[in-house]
Parts: structure tokens; sequence; C-alpha cells
């Protein structure tokens, strides 16, 4: 029962995809501390003179070495196959100002992460470029504006949209989060 409330408070179920080892070896050690001090707490309370608490240590111990070691073998194991093309979530990113080019080059310098840029939307704000501006950032491909928004994530089976726009206005960007949401896109 400990374990049920406590891996869900410290993130046990998030993805691992974007944690660190720091942040994992964290989120653990903050589970085994937490279960440690609550566990002894119950102990003392119900006064179980028969708990050793040398097999109540060493079960905290091992419990959650065996834990780190799967948590972090599986990250590895998941940031191998990503690096590989495996195990992705396609992203269109919106934006064509710095933000979206910082966004874009992050992803793919950390491969590992799995998110690939499949293309760029022009923001709301990016209009004023004029004819001339770059047709690919990063690499990746500029696909249209915002407004094109349904007719891109529909033809490049987006996973995942990223609003990356120097200037965001909330107002603005309702419509497309709902347009999003709607399509079962992250």
């Amino acid at each position: 029962v400990l374990h049920l409330i406590t891996y869900p408070l410290v993130g046990f179920y998030e993805s691992l995809r974007m944690k660190s080892v720091p942040d994992i070896i964290s989120m653990v050690s903050r589970a085994g501390i937490i279960e440690f001090f609550v566990a002894a707490a119950m102990v003392f309370l119900v006064q179980a003179k028969t708990t050793s608490r040398y097999f109540f240590g060493l079960f905290l111990l091992i419990n959650y070495t065996l834990i780190l070691l799967e948590k972090l073998s599986v990250r590895l194991l998941l940031s191998i196959i990503r690096t590989r093309g495996y195990n992705f979530r396609k992203v269109l990113v919106v934006g064509t100002g710095s933000h979206a080019a910082r966004m874009i080059d992050t992803l793919q310098k950390h491969a590992h992460w799995g998110y690939v840029p499949t293309g760029v939307l022009r923001g709301s704000g990016d209009h004023d470029l004029g004819p001339d501006f770059t047709s690919e950032i990063g690499g990746v491909k500029v696909l249209g504006s915002l407004s094109d928004l349904e007719r891109v994530s529909r033809e490049q089976t987006v996973d995942e949209v990223i609003f990356a726009m120097d200037r965001i206005d909330a107002t603005e960007l309702s419509g497309p989060m709902e347009l999003c949401g709607r399509l079962g896109i992250a």
C-alpha cells in the first residue's frame, strides 16, 4: 500500500525520456526515504517488537537498489533504441524565430530523448518575414503557417506539437491547442 501512495507522489510512473541519471537517483532516493520514515513510524506506533531493524533496513536497501538498477537500465536501453531510430515521437515545431531554432537544435542534439522534429510551421508573429525568409530551420523544412496545422499534422502523422514562437499570445493559441486535443496530439 505504501508503494501505491509513494511511487506516484515522486513521479515513478512518469516518462524517463528526458530525465537525467541524477534525476532518477533523486526520485528513487526520495521514495526510499519517504517509505523508510513512514514504515518506521508505523512499526513504532503499533509497537511491533518482533520486527527486526536489520531486516527492515536491509529490505529497504536491497529493494531500492534493485529499483534504481531497473530504472537506470530501462533508461539506458531506451536511449540506445531511440538513437537507432526506434521508439521516437514525431514533433511539429510552431515558430520560425530564435526559440524555435534553439528547440530544434536541442532536440537534434539529444536524440536519445526520442523527439524527432518533422516540420516547422510559421507562427502568427512570423507572417511579416516576407517571401525571403528561410525555408528550413536547422535542417527541418518549413511546411506552412499555423493555419495549416490540421492539414500538416494529418499529412505528417504528428505525435506532439511544440509552440516555440518568440512572441506568444495565449488567446491566439486556444484554437490550435483545441485542434491538437481533438486530433489526439500532445
